[in-house]
């Protein structure tokens, strides 16, 4: 697992900070956060830039270039979403689950968690370890293993790029 602090130059995290706070940017109602069949986890808000080999946001280039750019060792993007969730008066853990559908990682793809703002919400891990949501750090790990997201009670919401690649 890899952390990395200010990950963007300022300007170009400004930018992107911007446009996915804009009034103007749609976000997506998802009637649950994983696809956990015992138990549903609560609803949220995405916003979806690539799935199926291709872009599908106007956003596009001005969001993801950026950050797939600072990457640098992206061979292929297999997903890519902003998540948005609302603030909670207790901290809402969802269900532990993997970016990888079969939980073997046949084709040892990556797991980029971006956090566009600061508050209380943090990824966890099963085994253990938080990553608290702090604007403009970036956490990748192998999309295997098992996490979850955690809500936030001090803002209105917490916003995140979820992104899934094959490294070169």
């Amino acid at each position: 697992m890899k952390k990395i602090d200010n990950f963007l130059l300022p300007n170009v995290f400004e930018n992107i900070f911007k446009d996915i706070t804009s009034p103007n940017f749609a976000w997506f109602y998802q009637a649950s956060q994983t696809k956990n069949k015992e138990k549903k986890d609560d609803p949220y808000f995405s916003h979806l830039f690539y799935s199926d080999n291709q872009p599908r946001s106007g956003y596009y280039d001005s969001i993801m270039e950026p950050l797939l750019f600072s990457l640098d060792n992206v061979k292929s993007l297999m997903f890519a979403r902003a998540n948005l969730y609302v603030k909670k008066h207790e901290p809402y853990m969802s269900c532990y689950h993997t970016d990888d559908a079969d939980g073997e990682n046949k084709y040892n793809h990556k797991t980029a968690i971006f956090y566009i703002n600061t508050n209380n919400g943090y990824t966890e891990f099963e085994r253990g370890e938080k990553i608290e949501s702090v604007q403009n750090k970036i956490v990748i790990f192998d999309a295997s293993l098992k996490h979850r997201a955690v809500s936030q009670t001090d803002e209105d919401r917490r916003i995140l790029i979820n992104i899934n690649y094959i490294e070169k």
